[in-house]
């Protein structure tokens, strides 16, 4: 039997949700049923690289075949010469590849809309965050939501959403109807064998006795980390045993530690980078604060909930990550004071959960299949 020739197609492997998402991919799809590759700009020396590399899985980066990349990908006026060179090896790249399914993700469109590849490819973009947000805010964007609109038009792109208002809201953005919702997923097997919560508080040096509020999230403004100091200082203040525990990295990440030691709490915090354990990592927390300024879903919350972590968050995360009685929502017009009393006294007996077994990646990726033979 024939395999078909699949395509993902993604920035990179920085250790992000999509990013996660796209690895697991990689990892479970059927490989007698599709010859799978994926392309991407430039690699970030992660593990999810050498996840994929030790399990076959062939991926392209640019950068490998780009000249003194690195050095000059963010330097003018070399970063606009490499950005024409990327643009032509993509654009080669993607023709060389000849896929039967394109499935790509974030703002990618102008590289795929000028590619000139075969009009019967069959061709799939999830979008990973709040589409009016995602496609208005920045000329760049706007210049994507055009090439988005043409790739419609051309080869019937179809869209993949995470839940289902945002179906809405992009098939009334583009004038379609066919945007299908697909689950981000979660492999529920690493959940359900984390390590107990004090061994993990061993391993990474964290006080067995410590009240832990964590996070994890890349460092943005998105995630709103100046925040979540806020309140946690104030959960200091009532709780000496508090600590913070962040997880994830990005370019705020420093000034995130600065606000720390200006609050005086250099000793109370912990930050992990580009790991792979977060069921571990998630196990030794007592609650996860979530305050993001908006979520186009937010997985991890049901990561979260999955190992049963209370969690509060902000009311503009969508009700789609609701799978369960532990989530608190808290406006963000509140203050730091006010959320603070919120984690501390927000507490759940019982833990009841609804359809949580919809967002199991084996179930996720069957159904993944299933839309790249329609």
């Amino acid at each position: 039997m024939k395999k078909t020739k699949v395509l993902q197609f993604i920035h990179g492997f920085s250790m992000g949700g999509a990013e996660t998402l796209v690895k697991e991919y990689c990892l479970k799809l059927n490989k007698e049923k599709y010859d799978l590759s994926v392309l991407c700009f430039h690699r970030y020396g992660t593990p999810y690289e050498k996840i994929l590399e030790e399990a076959g899985i062939r991926v392209t980066y640019a950068s490998d075949y780009i000249k003194d990349y690195d050095r000059i990908a963010h330097k003018y006026p070399g970063r606009l010469f490499m950005l024409w060179k990327r643009f032509l090896f993509l654009k080669g790249q993607l023709k060389r590849e000849a896929p039967d399914v394109l499935h790509f993700h974030m703002a990618l469109s102008v590289y795929v809309l000028l590619a000139g590849l075969d009009k019967n490819v069959k061709m799939l973009r999830t979008v990973h965050s709040e589409p009016k947000k995602r496609w208005n805010n920045s000329p760049g964007r706007r210049i994507d939501f055009y090439a988005t609109k043409r790739l419609v038009k051309k080869y019937h792109l179809q869209f993949i959403t995470l839940h289902d208002s945002m179906r809405k809201e992009v098939n009334e953005m583009f004038g379609v109807n066919d945007s299908l919702v697909l689950n981000n997923g979660i492999d529920f097997s690493k959940f359900e064998t984390a390590q107990p919560k004090e061994v993990v508080r061993e391993r990474e040096g964290i006080p067995k006795d410590a009240y832990v509020i964590g996070h994890v999230g890349r460092f943005n403004a998105l995630k709103n980390h100046g925040f979540i100091v806020e309140i946690f200082s104030e959960i200091y203040k009532k709780n000496p045993n508090a600590f913070l525990l962040l997880v994830g990295n990005g370019s705020l990440r420093e000034q995130t530690e600065i606000q720390l030691k200006q609050l005086g709490l250099e000793n109370r915090y912990k930050i992990l980078s580009n790991r792979t354990d977060i069921p571990d990592l998630m196990n030794c927390m007592d609650k996860f604060l979530f305050p993001s300024k908006y979520e186009g879903l937010g997985i991890v919350l049901i990561e979260a909930q999955k190992i049963g972590l209370e969690c509060i968050i902000s009311s503009v995360v969508p009700d789609a990550a609701i799978v369960s009685n532990l989530i608190k929502k808290v406006d963000l017009r509140e203050s730091a004071e006010v959320w603070a009393e919120e984690i501390v006294n927000f507490s759940v007996d019982h833990v009841t959960y609804q359809k949580i077994e919809e967002w199991d990646m084996k179930q996720v990726v069957l159904r993944l299949e299933e839309i790249y033979a329609m």
